[in-house]
């Protein structure tokens, strides 16, 4: 079974709950670059994630 992993960040572009990401696996997640940079991937373990890390949801 395949499961998919949502994750809230906050205070990225904006106060409060600004951004959400897909954990894509082996520590990296792909998320919607701000000014239409398109898709990219980031470690989710960087010292910016962890910081502004909320919470993540499996469904």
């Amino acid at each position: 079974m395949f499961a998919v992993l949502f994750a809230r960040f906050f205070n990225t572009y904006k106060k409060g709950t600004s951004h959400m990401s897909i954990y894509i696996g082996n520590h990296l997640m792909i998320h919607a670059t701000s000014k239409g940079k398109g898709v990219k991937t980031a470690h989710f373990n960087s010292v910016y994630w962890k910081l502004k890390f909320i919470n993540a949801n499996q469904i």
